[in-house]
């Protein structure tokens, strides 16, 4: 029961530190689980280097580098 709670314990300190916008070392994903990123119509004023995010009306994903959106492509 003490490692139950210890999981609980460490998935509420990550949902806090994802509440108050820090990064997270590792995300891991159970295999039958979701990655969701942020959905927006348009590109953000401001960059975020390291940010994802999907844009919807351009049905890219993107991501914050050096100061510009950059579309994310998979091959």
């Amino acid at each position: 029961m003490d490692e139950l709670t210890k999981i609980i314990q460490d998935i509420k300190d990550k949902l806090s530190q994802l509440e108050r916008g820090l990064s997270l070392r590792k995300i891991t994903i159970p295999s039958d689980g979701y990655l969701v990123f942020d959905s927006q119509t348009a590109d953000p004023v401001t960059v975020v280097n390291g940010r994802l995010f999907y844009n919807s009306t351009s049905n890219q994903l993107k991501v914050g580098v050096s100061g510009t959106w950059k579309v994310v492509t998979v091959s």
